[in-house]
């Protein structure tokens, strides 16, 4: 949730801390932490977010954000 909430605020000084957050989480429990990165207007984010998630996962993210869904919403 936290990583959410640095989403929705832009805090791009997170996204480092958020992949390694990914890096140390066990696989599965890594996967909502990485959902937060597709919010992010940064490439860095974008590039951490296809190596933590499913790339069917990814793509229905980034659509559904393109529509104008939010990590919360």
């Amino acid at each position: 949730m936290a990583a959410k909430g640095l989403a929705v605020i832009q805090d791009e000084g997170s996204i480092p801390l958020i992949i390694e957050a990914c890096k140390r989480a066990h696989p599965g429990d890594a996967i909502p932490i990485a959902e937060s990165l597709i919010y992010f207007n940064d490439d860095d984010a974008q590039a951490g977010a296809d190596l933590y998630l499913p790339r069917e996962y990814s793509r229905a993210l980034r659509e559904a954000r393109a529509n104008g869904k939010t990590p919360f919403h």
